[in-house]
C-alpha cells in the first residue's frame, strides 16, 4: 500500500477488517506508524479517530514498536483530545506498554487524574484507571488512594464506575481481561 493510498483509506476506514489491513501495512512500513502517530495528534476527526484504532490494533500484535519518543507523543495526544474514543484508544495502547520507571511517572499522573476527574466521562475514568494496572501493582499505595478517591461518590457512582471498584479491589484491573 502506497502512503497516499494509506492516507486515503485512513479517511475512509470502514470495519474491523479493514484496520487489520491497515495494521498489517504498518508492520511493513515504519513511515504509515509515523503518519498515524502525526494524525492523533490533529484535532478531533474521523481521520484522527481511526488512527488511534489503528495504532490500538497494532499495539495489541506489536508493542515493541512503541518506543520512548511514542509513548511521550501518546501522553501528549491524551492531554490534547477531548474526543473521548480518541482518549479510550490511547489508554488502551498504553495499557498494553512495557514502560520503564522514567516513562512510567507522567502517564501514570495523567491517567490518575482522568481516573478521578468528575468531569470526565465514566468511560474515560475507567479505562485510565484500568490502564493504571501495572503500576498499581508496583505501588500498592497509590491503588488505596485511587480507591479512596473513586469511592468519594460512590452513592452517585454511574454502574460502570462501581464496578471498576468493586474490581480493583479484587483484581487490580477495572476491565475485565
Amino acid at each position: 500500500m502506497t502512503d497516499q493510498q494509506f492516507q486515503k483509506a485512513l479517511a475512509t476506514v470502514g470495519g474491523l477488517v479493514h484496520i487489520r489491513n491497515m495494521m498489517k501495512g504498518i508492520l511493513k512500513n515504519p513511515k504509515q506508524f509515523q503518519y498515524l502517530l502525526n494524525a492523533i495528534q490533529q484535532s478531533a476527526s474521523r481521520t484522527s479517530y481511526n488512527a488511534s484504532w489503528v495504532l490500538k490494533e497494532t499495539a495489541v500484535v506489536n508493542a515493541s514498536l512503541f518506543d520512548a519518543h511514542v509513548v511521550v507523543q501518546l501522553n501528549q495526544s491524551i492531554l490534547v483530545h477531548h474526543h473521548e474514543g480518541i482518549v479510550r484508544n490511547l489508554l488502551r495502547i498504553i495499557k498494553q506498554l512495557q514502560l520503564d520507571e522514567k516513562q512510567l511517572e507522567p502517564i501514570a499522573a495523567k491517567c490518575f487524574d482522568l481516573a478521578v476527574d468528575t468531569n470526565q466521562p465514566v468511560a474515560i475514568r475507567v479505562f485510565a484507571a484500568d490502564a493504571l494496572h501495572p503500576i498499581l501493582n508496583a505501588y500498592p499505595e497509590l491503588r488505596q488512594e485511587l480507591l479512596l478517591q473513586l469511592e468519594t461518590n460512590i452513592e452517585v457512582a454511574k454502574p460502570a464506575l462501581k464496578v471498576c471498584i468493586k474490581r480493583l479491589k479484587k483484581t487490580g484491573y477495572c476491565i475485565s481481561v
